[in-house]
């Protein structure tokens, strides 16, 4: 129910004018699952990547620049220090 709303809000947002999304989750397991799930929605339409603490700080500044880059539409996050 809850990722049907999800994918309900992310198609109708991101429609317009090519926005990006932030979604912040409370593990680095449901960010991690959560990536994978919205990045095989409709086809891989969805280009996603995901920020957490179990990655190394280059991973975490290459996610970053990729999206502030927009190389992809959302972004799944925790609080990278927890």
């Amino acid at each position: 129910h809850r990722l049907l709303r999800l994918k309900s809000v992310l198609h109708s947002h991101m429609r317009n004018d090519g926005r990006q999304v932030m979604i912040f989750v409370n593990t680095r397991k449901m960010a991690d699952e959560l990536t994978r799930i919205i990045g095989s929605w409709d086809g891989g339409d969805y280009r996603v990547d995901c920020l957490h603490s179990g990655k190394s700080q280059y991973q975490r500044q290459g996610t970053i620049q990729a999206f502030r880059s927009k190389m992809f539409d959302v972004m799944v996050a925790t609080d990278v220090l927890g």
